[in-house]
């Protein structure tokens, strides 16, 4: 059997594969993702894991590791903070296997103070999805599109043939597996919150991006934390309109009854 093709097959079929690939090569292919470019050893390796269940058993290094190599995979920013923290702390050495654990917990600390969720998503996400119909409420009035109406108002992702994307309840009233389904749906529908999900979990969490590995109250944060960007950029536009729209009191026409 060829190994190289068997991986890609297998990462074609299911993006938790792919993402066990990229971890796999992460440790032992020095981050090439290529399976035509990993040796006969490593192909075999990664087989045979995912023969046995395709658990990693990795151990706290290895942990370390796989979370700075996606940290700066999904964030150009981290990459250089990670240059700064190289001079600063091992003499310029950019290889994280060559640090040791202490020096990758610093990295890590780091990183999630000197990140923040990027005010861009919400708009690009928002610019991604207005080409779609907007639904109506009741009164006629459209509202935001599907995906990002759902991670605002909360909502329950509707049933086949319910009354479309009705304000209900914060997803967190629904529960945790309600949550997770909500992230996976929104991912499937657009690729600009895809994006973010995968900034997010790689800024602050462990990498992956599988939804039904974090708790409740990351997947509702990460949620909250669009929603608050969406509404600072839409008061930042609301103040932009205030100042475009006000005429100074000598520009204005003057009206019957006004005094010099």
């Amino acid at each position: 059997m060829d190994l190289a093709v068997w991986v890609k097959e297998q990462q074609k079929s299911s993006q938790e594969v792919k993402e066990r690939w990229q971890q796999w090569c992460d440790l032992y292919n020095g981050g090439k993702f290529d399976p035509n470019r990993a040796s006969e050893e490593t192909l075999q390796g990664f087989y045979d894991c995912e023969q046995n269940g395709g658990s990693l058993d990795l151990s706290e290094f290895e942990e370390l590791l796989l979370q700075v190599k996606s940290s700066q995979r999904m964030n150009p920013h981290l990459r250089e903070v990670w240059s700064r923290h190289c001079l600063d702390h091992s003499g310029g050495i950019r290889d994280p296997n060559r640090h040791d654990e202490g020096s990758l917990r610093l990295f890590l600390e780091v990183a999630r103070n000197s990140v923040r969720p990027a005010p861009s998503l919400a708009p690009a996400w928002l610019r991604h999805t207005a080409s779609r119909p907007a639904p109506f409420n009741r009164v006629g009035r459209s509202l935001p599109p599907p995906p990002l109406h759902l991670a605002m108002m909360g909502g329950r992702i509707p049933a086949k043939g319910t009354r479309p994307f009705s304000a209900g309840p914060t997803v967190a009233r629904f529960g945790f597996g309600d949550a997770v389904s909500t992230v996976k749906y929104c991912q499937r529908n657009s690729e600009s919150f895809r994006q973010a999900w995968t900034w997010y979990t790689g800024a602050h969490g462990t990498g992956k991006n599988d939804p039904s590995l974090y708790d409740e109250a990351f997947v509702i944060r990460f949620i909250e934390s669009l929603a608050s960007n969406f509404m600072s950029e839409a008061e930042e536009t609301e103040d932009v309109k205030r100042e475009v729209s006000y005429e100074p009191p000598s520009k204005r026409q003057r009206r019957w009854g006004d005094r010099e």
